[in-house]
């Protein structure tokens, strides 16, 4: 996948012209997962875990973000490992209101 982000960031124009201009380009892996809240009841979650590539700035490959089946946000900070990012994540967050 790294290979995929290298070649969009070096892109200079396309056949059907125009330059993408792209500053930062993600690979994003989805998971559903369903997690209790503090309050007992269940709660569907999507997760992203996105992967920035081998060539991105040191510490800062991959972050994650999370969403609420009720809209509820958590997020956490880039990292330089996957078990890193997904340890940052304020999954607390989860339980209060959008």
């Amino acid at each position: 996948m790294s290979d995929v982000i290298e070649q969009l960031l070096k892109l200079r124009h396309s056949l059907t012209g125009g330059e993408p201009n792209f500053l930062e380009v993600y690979a994003v892996q989805s998971f559903r997962c369903h997690r209790k809240k503090k309050n007992g009841e269940t709660q569907r979650v999507s997760v992203e875990l996105l992967d920035a590539g081998s060539t991105s700035a040191p510490g800062l490959r991959y972050s994650c973000r999370a969403v609420g089946d009720d809209g509820a946000r958590a997020a956490g900070s880039p990292q330089p490992t996957i078990e890193h990012a997904l340890a940052v994540v304020h999954w607390g967050d989860l339980d209060g209101t959008p």
